[in-house]
């Protein structure tokens, strides 16, 4: 089960890769790039299919990246977690968010096997500054206790 203080530990890391980033501005993987990068998060675009999102240079795959981060966050269809969860094992990194929706029970368990710190079945955007719709959604979570404690 996810804490309140795994979050606050996530979110604390100094840099993230943000693998399923989009080029498109209505996808929700540029959305979370834009509103995580505008909150002063450095963070890291994966994505095999563009060169550059956002002025910044984008990587393939976490492999690719100069440098590990701190963190991984994973936006991306399912079908490609279970490889990316590998990706981040294979490169040390401890600290790993699967958005809602994107996480499988292979991806979970490998993370869990190599004591990395998995949240999953969250949305970032709910916890990281959230606004808008992510704000209304945290706040009705919070009035029901359906969030992390």
């Amino acid at each position: 089960m996810v804490t309140a203080k795994q979050i606050e530990q996530f979110l604390t890391q100094p840099d993230f890769a943000v693998v399923g980033v989009s080029r498109n501005p209505k996808q929700f993987g540029y959305i979370v790039y834009k509103k995580l990068k505008e909150n002063g998060l450095k963070v890291i675009p994966v994505n095999p299919n563009a060169t550059e999102i956002m002025g910044d240079v984008c990587y393939p795959d976490i492999k690719s990246l100069p440098q590990p981060p701190a963190a991984v966050i994973v936006l991306t269809p399912a079908k490609f977690t279970d490889g990316i969860v590998t990706e981040t094992i294979s490169t040390g990194i401890k600290h790993l968010w699967i958005q809602q929706t994107s996480q499988t029970p292979a991806a979970l368990e490998m993370a869990e096997k190599n004591n990395i710190d998995v949240i999953s079945k969250q949305c970032i955007l709910k916890f990281a500054s959230p606004d808008g719709i992510h704000k209304f959604h945290r706040n009705i979570n919070k009035l029901f206790g359906l969030l992390p404690k």
